[in-house]
């Protein structure tokens, strides 16, 4: 069973987490995948498609419905899109 925890602090969240990046990611939602304890740098799998997030380094995916930033380079989850 899947699940969602934690939150990411510190200056990499904060710059993946701008008001811009927020609005975009909720706004172009992609299909869902369901992952087994999800938090803050959680490698999300290569078999897993992650989408580009237009002007910055990160990208992102929707787990269990609620998308969440990525650094591309470790594929590790940096923040969890509440």
């Amino acid at each position: 069973m899947g699940g969602l925890a934690g939150a990411a602090l510190g200056d990499a969240t904060e710059d993946a987490m701008t008001p811009e990046t927020r609005t975009y990611v909720i706004e172009h939602r992609v299909d869902s995948v369901t992952l087994d304890n999800v938090e803050v740098d959680t490698v999300v799998p290569e078999t897993i498609q992650l989408q580009p997030i237009p002007d910055t380094q990160y990208q992102y995916v929707y787990v269990d419905d609620q998308p969440v930033i990525v650094e591309p380079q470790t594929r590790k989850i940096i923040h969890i899109v509440k």
